[in-house]
């Protein structure tokens, strides 16, 4: 593995590229910033850090062209991105030489296990295409993180596709009646690119958290206000996006749970 002072850049795996990540999509992507309809997926991140990181150690899954890596960074935090785009990675190379970044294999992170305070996803569930990978992405995180490290995942609510935003044209045949798993369309109004991301439900994204042994300690539906000065259209109403804050689950409490379930089961037989 070829290392340099900032990015460790050669893959350990061969990597299927998703179709978002084309070299003209990075260059573009490079140029989004946190401004109107992103601006909610950020915003209120701040506070749940200060409030439920327990260390500065953080990694940035699906860091993308880095602008969630700067992110962190600036608040303090020593960020790691991790991405399997490597058109992403180049492109937050060529503005970026104070953070860290890998390229690597969807849900292979080569760190050791427990090394990790903080791990933070914004935007990229939503373009998983299906449950067993989330999974897999899932359980990888858990293994990097502390025992009282937590993961904030920032993604698309189920209001994400059926509503106008500053940000986002979703008004696609492909959205019109959209089920778990399905694939979605999106348009960056701002740099004009299409996306094809896939629908989760909050139940999925419920089922898979537990499935890796992850505990929803905080949900979040960040709304505009006027606070926010932006010229906003449904953001008001409908939240477009979906803040989870997660911990490991406790493995004392989860085999109390399961001896109590037990117990219950026999009580019925």
């Amino acid at each position: 593995m070829k290392s340099t002072n900032t990015a460790v850049l050669e893959p350990l795996f061969q990597v299927e590229e998703h179709p978002n990540n084309t070299p003209e999509n990075a260059q573009k992507y490079l140029l989004s910033n946190f401004e109107n309809t992103y601006y909610l997926g950020y915003r209120d991140v701040p506070g749940l850090l200060k409030k439920y990181a327990k260390g500065k150690k953080a990694i940035d899954y699906g860091c993308g062209t880095g602008r969630s890596t700067r992110f962190l960074a600036s608040l303090g935090f020593e960020a790691l991105g991790v991405d399997f785009s490597r058109e992403m990675l180049t492109q937050a190379l060529n503005i970026d030489s104070s953070s860290h970044y890998l390229l690597i294999k969807s849900a292979q992170i080569p760190v050791l296990d427990k090394s990790y305070d903080v791990a933070f996803s914004c935007f990229v569930f939503l373009t998983v295409p299906s449950k067993n990978e989330l999974t897999a992405i899932l359980k990888e995180i858990h293994r990097c993180l502390k025992d009282d490290g937590i993961f904030i995942i920032t993604t698309g609510s189920e209001k994400l596709y059926s509503h106008d935003w500053i940000s986002y044209n979703v008004n696609y045949p492909e959205n019109k009646h959209l089920s778990s798993g399905a694939v979605a369309k999106i348009q960056l109004k701002d740099l004009g690119l299409d996306f094809i991301n896939y629908f989760w439900t909050d139940s999925d994204y419920e089922e898979v958290f537990q499935s890796a042994d992850f505990e929803v300690v905080k949900k979040h539906y960040p709304l505009g206000n006027s606070d926010d000065k932006k010229n906003w259209i449904s953001e008001t109403q409908h939240a477009p996006y979906v803040i989870y804050v997660l911990r490991k689950t406790d493995q004392n409490r989860k085999k109390s749970w399961q001896k109590r379930g037990t117990l219950t089961r026999k009580v019925l037989c």
